[in-house]
């Protein structure tokens, strides 16, 4: 970092400046003193008359100041451009310490915060899937850097307390149950030692379905031509391949349907796959891949190869879905009870948000939907109620079975005036008895709105 504001040119103009100031004394001094020798000897006889070739000192000393004065305002002007660069410069530079100056804070806060804490390391292992039941067995593993034989730990997923075994040596192991499709992200890991607990969150995520199944993804090395010509191969990418019993792929243009082909040992062998030729394809062609597992999953995934606008494929999103059979509902679901927004069997484009401890649905359009399986009305629903907070309004309409099922109700939100202010809007129920399907179906939307809970009466 430099510690002097003048640069080195400055410092040199500034000594020249000095250097012209002395010498302009020195002549202004040499032309005085042979002036008034001069007038000496002219007082003695010695010359004729006043003339002289000599300036008159009063007007030397007036041009050597003009000029002098000239010279310092010339290196004023010159210093002061070389200080204006210097100071930007400066700024500059601070701006880089400062910006250092915060990555070390936060370096050191994080090295703090890792001092603190006592886990030295968290690994996890997903194990023996079983694919009727969707689940999964996860070993979780802690080590310690301090503990004592009174050490305890338990790992707090959800609403799920779980105890961890002690192995020696400050290594702790819990093996539970997991669903495939759970997010393993939120867990908290509660430390007791002489009777004081402290919490500490390792943030080990992961979902079991990534690390269990042959997701498959497409290596492409394609070509394409305005006058409709293309050619190259592609490759479908798994981890699994020698688990996939069978493969096949549809190639599609336009959503229809145009070849099926066998690609079984293709993908067992991950070799690369040559397209297909003589195809009609119109603006797209899209390659859909269906992967069966030994254990009879079904895994597809639909990916477009070549798209006729010149679109960025590698910002196409792929489509993969699990082809499985719904699982058998344990129980009805009550509407008659407080139920979450959040609740659904599937919802169509909305999204559900954390906010603290509570949760609620936002991000509502025209046309989504939430939709609940297996809700047993019994003898009859009276009324509906929804508590919501919004900036706007929203039309929600109530459907049996499917979308276009039969209306038994229709409630308005209106504007609470904010966001954070929630109120309750209900609407009277005709013709909802029996175990349906219901769809909550969204239109009329305008402005921001944010559900919380609903319930039936009655």
């Amino acid at each position: 970092m430099r510690t002097w504001i003048l640069s080195e040119a400055a410092g040199r103009l500034a000594l020249i400046l000095l250097l012209i100031i002395a010498l302009a004394g020195v002549v202004l001094f040499v032309l005085v003193r042979a002036y008034n020798r001069h007038l000496d000897r002219v007082v003695r006889g010695e010359e004729r008359g006043t003339h002289s070739s000599l300036p008159d000192p009063a007007s030397a000393a007036d041009g050597i100041y003009k000029a002098v004065l000239a010279g310092i305002c010339a290196a004023l002007a010159i210093m002061t451009g070389a200080l204006g660069g210097q100071i930007s410069s400066l700024h500059s530079e601070v701006s880089g310490l400062r910006s250092e100056i915060r990555s070390l804070r936060q370096e050191l806060e994080e090295k703090e915060e890792e001092d603190a804490s006592l886990v030295k390391n968290v690994s996890f292992e997903v194990r023996d899937p079983n694919y009727k039941k969707m689940t999964a067995r996860v070993s979780y593993k802690v080590l310690l850097k301090q503990y004592s034989e009174d050490t305890a730990l338990t790992l707090r997923l959800d609403e799920r307390e779980i105890p961890l075994e002690p192995l020696g040596g400050g290594a702790y192991e819990a093996d539970f149950k997991l669903g495939l499709f759970d997010r393993f992200d939120e867990e908290v890991l509660s430390i007791t030692e002489d009777g004081i607990t402290r919490t500490e969150d390792p943030w080990c995520a992961f979902t079991p379905f990534w690390d269990l199944l042959p997701v498959p993804s497409l290596e492409c090395s394609l070509s394409f031509s305005p006058f409709s010509k293309y050619g190259g191969s592609f490759r479908v990418c798994t981890e699994y391949p020698r688990e996939i019993k069978e493969a096949s792929l549809t190639y599609m243009t336009e959503g229809r349907d145009l070849k099926t082909v066998d690609v079984t040992e293709k993908v067992r062998s991950q070799d690369y796959i040559d397209l297909e030729k003589g195809l009609k394809i119109g603006n797209d062609l899209t390659a859909r891949i269906r992967l069966v597992t030994e254990s009879g999953l079904v895994i597809t995934d639909q990916s477009v190869l070549i798209h006729h606008d010149g679109t960025d494929l590698d910002a196409l999103e792929s489509l993969r879905w699990l082809d499985q059979p719904p699982l058998e509902q344990l129980c009805w679901l009550n509407p008659y009870q407080r139920t979450e927004a959040e609740t659904m069997a599937w919802g169509y484009g909305l999204k559900s948000v954390k906010a603290g401890r509570n949760m609620y649905v936002c991000d509502i359009n025209n046309g989504e939907y939430i939709r609940l399986r297996g809700v047993d009305f019994d003898h009859g629903a009276k009324q509906f109620a929804l508590t919501a907070a919004a900036t706007g309004s929203c039309e929600v309409t109530l459907r049996l079975d499917h979308l276009e099922g039969p209306v038994v109700a229709t409630l308005n939100i209106k504007s609470t005036g904010s966001l954070e202010k929630y109120r309750s809007f209900s609407t009277k129920v005709k013709n909802a008895s029996g175990v349906h399907h219901l769809y909550i179906c969204f239109s009329k939307v305008e402005g921001d709105v944010r559900l919380d809970w609903w319930k039936f009466k009655q």
